[in-house]
């Protein structure tokens, strides 16, 4: 880290704004905003900037979509006063002024902020975000300031999601595996359906029948590996019985749908989620389909910027690398 040259009043006129917000981060992730009337927020002297629409909000990235306002890689964010000490804080930066570097979209403000101050900053919001923030943030070397690239603030809203212990427990609740299509027919009674045998890892092939017809040729499907939920109770499709369910990402619109894409594993090896191979044992059929288990998972499945599918930023995986989309980005599973 550079040398910053700092008076000690600077550091105390600084320290007590750094520490509240610190605070202020730590009280947000307290924060329940169920039920929370339609508020308005405002800044500077008082400017409306959009009416407040209360959610429950799936992953940071739908939170980065929502902020008030984005300015070359910032995040604006109201002021925040620390009472008689803001007076001499206005004070100073009025007489310092501050000035916008147009090239390089970056803010440069007065006072500095002393190493110390900025060591004890970054060690808390380590804590907060769950991530080096060592690695992430650059030293602007002329103005004295940190600042974020759009690549770190995009890298910031994937980081995952900390799981509950409910999560956890459902995610492991399925038998998703990784499978071969080692035969495909169009169903004979159902012009959207194709019928597979699909090899996971078992004595004999699966029958699975899947929705696929009007977005995968018959050629593409022969052959490939593919990911499956087992553990579904078998369904009865249009006169055949299906014993899982191939899983596919699909655009908002539903006008293309692809299968998701394992890496290079055995059949019937088992897709887990997050960092952790250790597995429960997956949940029977019967409990799973009365616990409506998958129904609370599929939802939040989704594919990010790179493709890769994803619960809550908890990536879908192997031993041999991450599961993906060949093409679909910001898709829903299932």
């Amino acid at each position: 880290m550079a040398q910053i040259q700092v008076t000690e009043q600077e550091v105390a006129d600084w320290e007590p704004k750094i520490a509240g917000i610190v605070d202020w981060f730590g009280q947000l992730q307290a924060v329940d905003v169920s039920g929370v009337p339609p508020a308005v927020h405002a800044r500077d002297e008082g400017n409306v900037l959009r009416p407040d629409e209360p959610a429950t909000y799936g992953n940071r990235a739908a939170i980065m979509q929502q902020v008030p306002e984005q300015q070359g890689g910032f995040v604006r964010v109201p002021k925040i006063s620390t009472g008689a000490d803001s007076a001499a804080a206005s004070s100073a930066a009025g007489s310092a002024g501050s000035s916008m570097d147009a090239g390089a979209g970056r803010m440069a403000t007065t006072p500095q902020v002393s190493n110390e101050v900025l060591a004890a900053v970054e060690d808390s919001l380590k804590e907060l975000t769950n991530m080096s923030l060592a690695e992430s943030y650059a030293l602007d070397m002329e103005q004295g300031i940190r600042v974020l690239t759009e690549e770190e603030v995009a890298a910031l809203a994937a980081v995952p999601e900390r799981l509950s212990e409910e999560e956890v427990a459902a995610l492991q609740a399925l038998d998703v595996r990784v499978g071969r299509i080692i035969s495909c027919e169009p169903h004979p009674d159902a012009d959207s359906l194709y019928v597979e045998k699909i090899d996971v890892g078992e004595a004999e092939p699966r029958t699975i029948v899947s929705g696929l017809r009007k977005y995968v040729s018959l050629e593409a499907m022969l052959g490939r590996p593919v990911v499956v939920l087992c553990n579904l109770k078998p369904r009865n499709m249009r006169g055949i019985k299906s014993n899982g369910m191939l899983l596919a990402a699909s655009n908002e619109e539903h006008t293309e749908v692809e299968p998701l894409w394992p890496p290079s594993s055995a059949p019937g090896t088992r897709v887990w989620f997050g960092d952790k191979a250790e597995q429960a044992k997956p949940m029977e059929p019967n409990p799973l389909q009365k616990k409506k288990v998958w129904e609370g998972v599929q939802p939040l499945l989704r594919t990010d910027g790179a493709h890769v599918a994803n619960f809550k930023g908890n990536v879908m995986r192997t031993a041999e690398g991450p599961v993906t989309a060949s093409t679909l980005a910001g898709a829903r599973i299932g």
